[in-house]
């Protein structure tokens, strides 16, 4: 038994046409055979929606009663009130989606020879019809998928003639989608039929001109230029296959050797800042590379210690601090002055914090009270009751941290904390207190860099206080500009002037450091970038190309901003889906005339 959907329609038995009593009993076997089984209140609404509740159920009984008397009963299973199609039913749509799972192209091609239900209708349920048309174009977005991938299968093992059989369907589907024009312009180019590619180009230019008042784009039209004067044309931009060998080195080594770029002046801004105050503030975007900027600072600074957190600081009291502590000691794992190193740690300490040469310098108070946080320091005492202990505990953590980090250090010194948004609400009290104690943090200059709007209240109450009461700068780090996007192009590709494919780059990413990255590596590993004996890049569009628009956009980017307009509200997603229709720019006038 068969169920036809890709097409007008039809059920098959015994390689028989099986005559269905009416056009509402395909309708019911196509909601049950695609959504795998339905209820009868489900498949009421749907096809008799128009009637009331008791008239569609009527409706409902009456066709599976027709449906029962052509014979058609073991096509129907199900329990109670769900019904569903009976195991023995292969249906069309279901190979045609097993074959695109099992990468199966050509065959899924095969399968979906026309659109689903082509051509039917029925009266009266227009709940159906939204149905049917929601299943139809979300099945032709996956053949177009299919196609695509298919044509590139076909021009990988160098088939052009049939690559170009299924673009001119590709085309057939979609007759205003310029990249169907140009891919079989370019398949008409390579089979030597350079009248044929020329004709699809007017017939692109007059179909685009009569349907939408639009001309073709420039690299339609530079590629019809190209053929016109007989040029040899780019290798099209293939998708890697399982077995691709991709520049693995470069790939894997990008990320660490892109220079610091176009940082410069900000960097110089915050030395001026902690020159000037004791205080100063850092503020970015995620991905716009503070953390690099914060290191790339500290390597100029004489005495400067970058203290960063982690996501999993935020709920654990004191978490920041303590991380904060120990990745001091082991900045001074070697002894200070007068210390001798192997000096045996105090009874009834262990490991390596107990035995680091600061620990001996300090009063035994402190000592007891910082095996509250630090387990290896010994058991604790009794817990936290009063305010007075309190004051104790955060008297003992000053101590700890003057001895770890000021004492010795022959000149005022520069505090770096990095990814204030993590810092738990416990260590930023402290914190903020420290930063208050004339004896404690005197002569020390401080730099917080955080994502804004994203640490914890108090954590975030903390600093705006500290902020207000040393009138202390906010300095926002901004996207990379132009200029720099190509000297970072310049010297990975080792290109002469990569101007055009940095400016295309810097303008399809606002220069944000992350996805200028993510981008190049992208481009790398699907080998659009390809990497010559000598190092240096190239693309399969460096010839034609006259701005790199053929660039694809890497999904790790794609998920980073869809990622943060999700988190926008409701009424700012509105007024930016209206405004992506008019392309990179808009006005506002025509957003708000365009959005309620």
């Amino acid at each position: 038994m068969h169920l036809r959907l890709l097409g007008p329609g039809r059920a098959e038995s015994a390689g028989q046409a099986v005559r269905l009593p009416d056009r509402k009993a395909m309708a019911l076997l196509a909601v049950v055979a695609l959504e795998g089984s339905a209820t009868r209140a489900r498949l009421a609404s749907l096809l008799w929606d128009e009637q009331g509740e008791s008239d569609a159920r009527r409706n409902l009984r009456r066709v599976l009663h027709r449906l029962r008397d052509a014979g058609l009963e073991p096509w129907l299973a199900g329990q109670g009130d769900v019904l569903a199609l009976a195991a023995a039913v292969q249906v069309d749509v279901v190979a045609f989606q097993q074959a695109l799972q099992a990468g199966e192209h050509a065959r899924a091609l095969l399968l979906h020879a026309a659109p689903l239900l082509h051509g039917f209708d029925i009266s009266g349920a227009p709940a159906f019809d939204d149905w049917l048309a929601a299943h139809r174009a979300e099945l032709a977005q996956r053949w177009r998928a299919a196609a695509e991938a298919h044509a590139q299968e076909l021009q990988a093992r160098a088939q052009p003639r049939a690559a170009l059989a299924v673009a001119t369907r590709l085309l057939e589907q979609d007759t205003l989608h310029e990249a169907h024009y140009r891919r079989a312009m370019a398949l008409h180019a390579e089979l030597g039929e350079r009248e044929a590619a020329l004709a699809l180009y007017e017939r692109c230019r007059q179909t685009l001109g009569r349907e939408l008042g639009l001309k073709p784009l420039a690299d339609t039209l530079a590629l019809a230029e190209r053929i016109r004067a007989g040029a040899a044309l780019p290798a099209p931009v293939l998708l890697p296959t399982a077995n691709a060998a991709p520049a693995v080195r470069l790939l894997q080594a990008l990320p660490a050797v892109a220079p610091l770029v176009g940082r410069g002046p900000i960097i110089d801004t915050l030395r001026q800042a902690l020159a000037e105050r004791r205080l100063a503030v850092l503020r970015a975007a995620p991905g716009l590379g503070k953390t690099r900027v914060l290191r790339a600072l500290a390597g100029t600074l004489p005495h400067a210690r970058l203290h960063e957190s982690r996501i999993g600081d935020k709920r654990v009291p004191y978490a920041a601090w303590v991380r904060w502590l120990r990745a001091g000691i082991q900045d001074r794992a070697t002894p200070r002055a007068g210390e001798r190193a192997g000096e045996r740690a105090p009874q009834g300490t262990s490991g390596p914090l107990a035995a680091s040469p600061w620990w001996q310098h300090l009063p035994a108070w402190v000592r007891l009270e910082l095996a509250r946080l630090l387990p290896e320091l010994g058991a604790p005492p009794a817990p936290l009751q009063t305010d007075a202990q309190r004051l104790r505990l955060f008297e003992a953590l000053r101590e700890a941290w003057q001895a770890c980090f000021e004492a010795g250090a022959g000149a005022p010194g520069v505090m770096l904390f990095d990814d204030w948004q993590f810092v738990d609400e416990a260590s930023a009290m402290w914190w903020g207190w420290w930063l208050g104690q004339a004896h404690g943090a005197a002569g020390t200059a401080v730099l917080v860099a955080e994502r804004p709007g994203e640490a914890l209240a108090e954590a975030a109450s903390v600093l705006g206080e500290a902020l207000t009461a040393a009138a202390a700068p906010v300095v926002e780090l901004p996207p990379l500009p132009a200029s720099a996007v190509y000297g970072l192009v310049k010297e990975l590709s080792g290109t002469r002037d990569p101007q055009r494919f940095s400016h295309r780059l810097a303008q399809a990413t606002g220069g944000h450091p992350f996805y200028v990255l993510e981008t190049l590596q992208h481009l790398l590993h699907t080998g659009v970038i390809r990497a010559d004996e000598q190092g240096q890049w190239h693309t399969p569009f460096d010839d034609a190309t006259h701005d790199y628009g053929e660039l694809p956009i890497a999904p790790s980017v794609q998920a980073a901003v869809q990622q943060r307009l999700h988190a926008l509200p409701e009424a700012t997603q509105r007024l930016l889906q209206a405004a992506s229709l008019t392309g990179d720019d808009f006005s506002l006038a025509l957003a708000a005339a365009a959005s309620a």
